[in-house]
Formats: C-alpha cells, structure tokens, sequence
C-alpha cells in the first residue's frame, strides 16, 4: 500500500492514478461502453507560496489542498492523486462532461472556500486552483497518455487564462 501513497498528503501518488487510468482505459474497451475523465489541478502561484511562507507552510498547503479534494469527490469510484510538486489529479469515471466540469468547478471552488491565505498571489488572497478536464468516451481513438495530454493542455489553457478557473480542450 505504501508504494501507492503520496508521503506528505497521504492520499493516492501518481503511480497509482497512473495503474488506475490504465485500468479503467481496459475496462471501458472491454466493456465497450463506458467514458473516463481526467481533472488535472495545479495550485497557482506556488513557488511564490513558498518563497514567501517557506516550505513548511507549503507543504501544510499541499496537505490542506489534498484534504480539500479528497474531501469534495463523493464517490468511491473517483480518485484523487498527488501528480507531483503542487499538481494533482482526479479520475472521474462514467459522468458527461457536463458533471465532470461541475465537479471540477466543485473542487475549484471547496479550495477557495477553504480561505488558505496566499499574500504572494496575484490572483487572489488566498491560494487558488487552476484546472484542466479531458475526457474519453467509448469508441474514441487514443490512448490514455493522449488523455493526459489533453487534460494537460486544458490545465494551461485555464492558466493562460488568468488562473483560478477551470478549462476543457475543445473537442
């Protein structure tokens, strides 16, 4: 179990996210129905976070942050991930885009709720979150690494954006 958790956050490392998507990729193409969506988050402005709180503070954020998103996925099929530094990822199985959007503005919105103070943002005073939705539906071609990716360009569309907001790639 162990080799599966993140050591500071204590919830899912992004070796298990990794092992998961894999799996649930398999299952939708056996199963031939299904879809997988992929919610890629970074906290922004981090390294000012740091530079100012040091990185005590900023670990005790990223355990805040994960404690946060765990918090606000309410079910048990969904799983949330440190993906490394101030990145983490959640899969959401079996919803529209629609839903996944919702949820990822749920997650968006528990972290501002959480009033984590962030002196150093430009954004705002408090820490904020920037996200990227991808998804793949049955009968799709790809690969989970192309859902990654999408996730991924979501994530710096929102960040070019402005940050503290929630993006989807067209498509």
């Amino acid at each position: 179990r162990d080799a599966r958790v993140d050591g500071l956050t204590e919830i899912d490392n992004r070796r298990e996210f990794q092992f998961r998507v894999e799996q649930e990729w398999h299952r939708v193409l056996d199963c031939q129905h299904g879809s997988i969506r992929v919610l890629l988050i970074d906290l922004d402005n981090f390294k000012p976070y740091n530079d100012n709180y040091g990185h005590l503070a900023g670990d005790a954020c990223l355990k805040r942050a994960a404690s946060v998103f765990k918090s606000s996925v309410k079910r048990s099929s969904d799983l949330v991930a440190r993906y490394g530094g101030e990145e983490f990822a959640v899969l959401v199985l079996d919803v529209s885009q629609e839903q996944a959007l919702e949820i990822a503005e749920r997650l968006r919105g528990a972290l501002l709720e959480d009033a984590i103070e962030h002196q150093a943002s430009p954004v705002h005073d408090c820490v904020t979150a920037s996200i990227g939705v991808a998804r793949i539906d049955y009968g799709a071609s790809g690969s989970v690494s192309d859902l990654i990716k999408l996730a991924d360009d979501g994530l710096y569309a929102a960040k070019g954006n402005g940050r503290n907001q929630v993006q989807a790639p067209p498509g």
